[in-house]
């Protein structure tokens, strides 16, 4: 009696194939996560402005608003962006909407332009994946860094994983 099983080559054929699908397969999961990333980040960002918009109508419940938004320096302690500044500043935004994707603290996502060039390509420093950046400016386009001046408008810049594009959101008021 003859016994009946896979030859070699109908083997390397099977495993050829699977390993094929394998690799089609983590292409599509990586890019469904970078996918779900960039909209992570939008949200983020999105959330953000939506709190900067209350501060500004609002205030932030123990100080009633000027119609202003925050100055950079109203969102540090005096050296880096931390989760108390922006809790007492903008107590109704949720403190995960300032974290990029797969990052864990405040400081090391929320950053403060250090100029006023308000385009993608030119404010400082440039977003990355894993960074949004806050640049608010006075009536004049001048960069509001001190709370003492009247910020009448921000911008908000992140960089999307999927095309390495930064986009921007802008405030309401201008």
């Amino acid at each position: 009696m003859k016994k009946k099983a896979f030859t070699l080559i109908e083997l390397i054929i099977v495993i050829t194939i699977m390993g094929i699908m394998l690799v089609i397969g983590v292409v599509n999961l990586r890019s469904s996560q970078t996918i779900a990333n960039d909209k992570e980040r939008e949200a983020d960002v999105s959330n953000f402005a939506i709190a900067l918009e209350d501060y500004y109508k609002f205030g932030n419940g123990t100080v009633a608003s000027s119609y202003d938004y925050p100055a950079t320096v109203q969102l540090t302690n005096g050296t880096s962006v931390t989760a108390a500044t922006i809790t007492s500043l903008l107590p109704d935004l949720d403190q995960n909407n300032l974290l990029a994707p797969g990052v864990t603290n405040i400081a090391n996502t929320l950053t403060l332009a250090i100029n006023n060039t308000a385009t993608t390509a030119g404010v400082l420093p440039q977003p990355t994946i894993d960074q949004y950046v806050y640049q608010p400016l006075d009536s004049s386009g001048a960069l509001c860094t001190i709370s003492a001046t009247t910020c009448t408008k921000f911008y908000i810049y992140y960089k999307k994983e999927s095309d390495n594009s930064i986009n921007q959101i802008s405030s309401r008021n201008k």
